[in-house]
Order: C-alpha cells, then sequence, then structure tokens
C-alpha cells in the first residue's frame, strides 16, 4: 500500500518559493514582507479612519498596530530558533502541536478564499466605476453591463486560464509589478485631495461614534499588515540569520507600510470625509486619465493575485484532507484532482462574489481571521515554548505572560468584530454600489 503524502511535501513547494525570493540581506527580507502584505485592504483605509474617530485617532491606532505586530512577528522568528524551523506550521507543531498545525492550515485556506472573493468584488467596483463615468448612475440596468455580468466575464476570461495552467514563475514576478500598482490608489487619495473640490458640508470625525466603533476597527488595521505566514520562511533564508538583522527587515517593512496606509487613509478620508465608501476606488472619476491608469493597474495586480492566492489555499486545504482520507501522493498530486479543485473554488468564489455583499464586510470578516495569525496562534507558540523548553528564554514567566496576553488580545477582538459582521453590518446595514 503507498504511503499517504505528507503535509511537509505538500508545504515545502510554498516553503521554496519563498526561499528563493527572501534568500539575502535583511533589505530583500523587508521587500518580500511588504510585497505579502500589501493587497486589496488599502483600499478600505479612509472608510476605517471614518469609523475609527478621524485623521488623528486612525493614525494613532496605526502606530499601536504596527508596534505589536512587529512584537507577534519576531515572537515567531524567535520561537523557530528553538527546533529550526522553517515554516510558519514547523514552529506551530514544534511549540503546540499537530492540531495547532491543522487550524492554521485551516485559516490560512479560509484566508486566502476570501481574499479570492474580495479581489473579484474590488474588480466589479473597478469595472463599476468605470462604466458609471461613461454611462450614468443607472448602467447596470443594462445586462451586459452589471456587475454580475462584468464580473464573471473578466474573472473566466482573465483569471481562470492563469488559475489552470500554473504559471507560478510568471505570476511570482508579475506580482512585484502589482506591489506598484496597489501603491497607485495612494498617490490617487494625494491628485484627488488637491484637484476634488470638497463641500463646505464635508464631515470630518475627531472622536469614534462609540468605543465598539474603535475596538472593531482594529482587525480591519491588522489585516492590511499581515505578513505573519511567511515571517519564519523569509527569517530561515536570510544569509546573515540573526534576530538583530531580522529586526530591521520587519521594521523597515511595516514602516514603508505605515507610509503608504497613512497617506491613502488621511488623504482620502480628508477628501471626502463622512462619505468615502468602503472601497475607495469608487469616489474617483473614472474618466480621468490618471484614474484610469491606476484601475488598469490594480485589475492587473488582481489577475495576478489570484491564481497565487487559489494555489496557496489549494495547497492549505489539500494538506488536511490528504491526512484526513489518507489519500495517496499520486492521487493528491495529480494534474486532474488539482484542476477540479481549482474550478470549484474558482466558481464558489465567483457567486459569491456577484452577490450583494460589500467589499467592507469581506474585509472585516479577512480580519477577523487574521487575529488568529497575527495574535492567538504566536502567543499560543511563546506559552508553548515556556512549558516544553524551560529556560530557553531568559525571563520565561514574562514571555509566558506576553503570550497570554496576545491570546486574550485575539480572542477579544475575534469575538467583537464577528458580532459587528453578523448583527451590526449583515443584519442592519446594505450594500453600497455605485448602481443598484
Amino acid at each position: 500500500m503507498m504511503e499517504p503524502l505528507e503535509v511537509e511535501d505538500i508545504e515545502s513547494t510554498g516553503t521554496e518559493k519563498v526561499s528563493k525570493l527572501s534568500s539575502g540581506s535583511w533589505l530583500t527580507a523587508a521587500f518580500v514582507l511588504a510585497n505579502f502584505a500589501i493587497g486589496a485592504g488599502i483600499l478600505n483605509y479612509p472608510a476605517a479612519y471614518d469609523r475609527s474617530g478621524g485623521l488623528l485617532i486612525g493614525s494613532l491606532l496605526q502606530v499601536g498596530v504596527t508596534f505589536v505586530l512587529g512584537t507577534t512577528a519576531l515572537a515567531l522568528a524567535c520561537c523557530s530558533e528553538a527546533h529550526s524551523d522553517r515554516t510558519y506550521h514547523d514552529v506551530l507543531e514544534s511549540c503546540i502541536g499537530r492540531k495547532a498545525r491543522d487550524a492554521c492550515a485551516c485559516s490560512v485556506a479560509l484566508t486566502c478564499f476570501g481574499i479570492c472573493i474580495a479581489l473579484l468584488i474590488f474588480t466589479g467596483d473597478l469595472l463599476d466605476r468605470v462604466l458609471a463615468s461613461i454611462y450614468g448612475d443607472q448602467f447596470c440596468h443594462t445586462w451586459f453591463l452589471s456587475r454580475q455580468f462584468t464580473i464573471s466575464v473578466a474573472a473566466i476570461a482573465l483569471i481562470l486560464p492563469l488559475c489552470l495552467i500554473e504559471k507560478m514563475t510568471l505570476l511570482q514576478r508579475a506580482s512585484a509589478v502589482g506591489v506598484i500598482a496597489m501603491l497607485y490608489p495612494a498617490l490617487l487619495t494625494v491628485y484627488s485631495f488637491y484637484k476634488v473640490p470638497r463641500p463646505e458640508s464635508l464631515e470630518l470625525k475627531t472622536e469614534p461614534n462609540s468605543w465598539l466603533d474603535f475596538v472593531v476597527t482594529t482587525p480591519v488595521f491588522c489585516f492590511a499588515y499581515q505578513m505573519h505566514e511567511v515571517v519564519v520562511p523569509v527569517y530561515a533564508n536570510m544569509k546573515n540569520r540573526r534576530l538583530p538583522e531580522f529586526a530591521k527587515a520587519v521594521t523597515s517593512a511595516l514602516i514603508l507600510l505605515f507610509l503608504v496606509y497613512v497617506t491613502i487613509g488621511c488623504f482620502g478620508y480628508a477628501t471626502y470625509g463622512h462619505a468615502v465608501k468602503p472601497d475607495i476606488m469608487e469616489m474617483f472619476n473614472g474618466s480621468d486619465p490618471v484614474v484610469l491608469v491606476g484601475i488598469t493597474a490594480l485589475i492587473l495586480k488582481t489577475v495576478v493575485t489570484y491564481p497565487l492566492m487559489t494555489f496557496c489555499g489549494r495547497e492549505s486545504a489539500q494538506s488536511i484532507y490528504v491526512r484526513l482520507f489518507k489519500i495517496s501522493p499520486e492521487c493528491a498530486g495529480s494534474d486532474r484532482r488539482k484542476r477540479i479543485v481549482t474550478a470549484i473554488w474558482f466558481a464558489i468564489s465567483m457567486v459569491l462574489s456577484i452577490l450583494p455583499i460589500d467589499i467592507g464586510i469581506i474585509i472585516k470578516t479577512l480580519g477577523c481571521l487574521s487575529m488568529l495569525n497575527i495574535f492567538v496562534l504566536p502567543g499560543m507558540c511563546l506559552v508553548g515554548l515556556v512549558w516544553k523548553k524551560p529556560g530557553f528564554f531568559p525571563r520565561d514567566r514574562i514571555v509566558s505572560a506576553m503570550g497570554y496576553v496576545f491570546i486574550i488580545i485575539g480572542a477579544v477582538l475575534f469575538l467583537f468584530i464577528l458580532v459587528d459582521i453578523f448583527v451590526l453590518n449583515i443584519a442592519k446595514e446594505q450594500t453600497r454600489h455605485l448602481c443598484a
């Protein structure tokens, strides 16, 4: 009888791909970390500023988020030193156990699936912006201009072929260009700030409406900085593998992300105020050539990012069901099985993306999941390592206490954002698209 495919065999592919990108100096590592983190979450920042309480509070909240996330990222790197682990999954298994590894795989699969849905919704928002500028606010009443049709055609024609052929080398090179594409909205917000006339009724908050608004905005900010899945492999493949060197990489990546996010958050919110939409791109004039260039670049980013997320999510899901059903390596790794899983993944995500779901709700859901990878699991690693290897840290009690604090913070934020999504957003709010 053939031996079942081990999780390590599946996950090693992703690690090798990160290794090829991250081998080098701390500056190279910083770019890889920033490349992984930056994404569609950037477009929700002006709306997040509005809900968190305005320019000052939103910026201060980001400062706190970057500090805490940098701490948990370094904690993971430190935990990887105990057993010379090279992946996030390995650290979890060494410090906590096999079940934690499976939980991480589930979290990664769900996160990747959510990002795929968000990318398709995001593509629909971009196309809506162009069509609304050309045909007016009632464009969607023409069947071939509706977002159900435009999202489906764009996804099937541009994204599905790349998902099926899996030209990973091409996609990885294109994803570097995609980082530049994601910087374009930040430049557009500055451009709009000086070009768009602001009405006298422009409303800018100086404090949140309630403490709950402040709390539930935190995961949205955290999601945009999430890089923890690649922290360990990037650290493992640095030429000079030392924590001080890696600390420079993490700090540089977070500073770069902070500057980009503060720019789009402050200028976007200062331009549109309380009227800002969950997707800042919907606020721009789609007939403006400067905006059209940005929309084209962002659609390119979506096209190259979706297949990468599909690949990562599929591999994480496969690592679970391969062990559960004891599937042979040949069967699990067959091209036919991969294409079937990819087609199912694509079809479900496309159907969900054409439903009347606000991208803000999707990003909040992803922020909710990110609480596990950013706070809960790193905290459990610290606590587990203290129990398994007493004396590894100079001050075990302080490290253990810090781990428990991370776990509590992550669990509390996870619960609060769930309540906000299912009780306040889905039950009471209506989806706001340019045409309905």
